[in-house]
Formats: C-alpha cells, sequence, structure tokens
C-alpha cells in the first residue's frame, strides 16, 4: 500500500524544470533505503541510485514526514553525501 504524498509548488516546478517523470519523487521516496535527517533544515532525506534518462543515477529528495510532503529533488554525487555526513548536516536516520 503506498503512503500517500504530497508534492510541494517548489517540488512540481522542478519536476518540469529539470524534465523527469511525475513518478520520480515517489519511487526515491519508497525505494530508498539511505536516510538521514538535514540538521540545517529539519527535512528528512532520502537517497538512491536510479535509472535516469538511460544511466544510473544518485538522486535526492528532501521531505517533512508528518504529512509527507516532499520539498524538492536533485541529483548528488556520493562525495557531496560523504561531505555532508563528515561535517555531520546529514544524520543516518
Amino acid at each position: 500500500m503506498q503512503k500517500e504524498v504530497r508534492y510541494t509548488d517548489h517540488l512540481k516546478r522542478r519536476i518540469i524544470l529539470r524534465g523527469y517523470d511525475d513518478s520520480l519523487p515517489q519511487q526515491i521516496f519508497e525505494q530508498s533505503i539511505e536516510l538521514y535527517i538535514d540538521t540545517q533544515t529539519s527535512h528528512h532525506i532520502a537517497v538512491v541510485e536510479i535509472m535516469i534518462r538511460g544511466e544510473m543515477r544518485l538522486m535526492t529528495i528532501s521531505y517533512d514526514e508528518f504529512p509527507t510532503r516532499i520539498v524538492t529533488i536533485h541529483p548528488i554525487k556520493r562525495n557531496q553525501i560523504n561531505n555532508r555526513i563528515k561535517l555531520r548536516r546529514w544524520i543516518k536516520q
């Protein structure tokens, strides 16, 4: 059973601007096992490697948990994730 997830207006604009499929944020939310808390924004972070335009890419979403509302989406590199963990910006959930 899928959890009801809402998209912010900002996320909707990012989807259009980047040409992503509308279902991509929901897929990342459902498939991610790499989860963090952003200590600066208090958003939850989900990271997943997923096929985008024929290549595997690390993608991240920021979301609020109650109610579940996805705030934004963007590609990310492993070194960016590692730096955020090292600086304690992101804490493993």
